[in-house]
């Protein structure tokens, strides 16, 4: 998380698979029930060639630290 790839992905399943690495990793690092969903034309399978990858990420913040949630998906 936080690091760029050095290369575009050009197909759908390298982008699902991107999107799946990122849930991986993201629920080894915290302890909240995360539920992560990808959205947009991937979830589609009507994206472009180098199109972006849409992910919407839900979970429940306990005693309102969801600055800290934030800080860790964007890192």
């Amino acid at each position: 998380m936080g690091k760029s790839i050095s290369r575009c992905p050009t197909f759908t399943f390298e982008k699902m698979q991107i999107a799946h690495n990122f849930a991986y990793r993201l629920r080894l690092l915290t302890r909240y029930s995360v539920r992560i969903f990808l959205v947009g034309s991937v979830a589609n399978h009507t994206d472009k060639l180098f199109s972006d990858i849409d992910i919407k990420v839900l979970y429940k913040p306990y005693h309102g630290d969801a600055l800290a949630f934030r800080s860790l998906v964007k890192e």
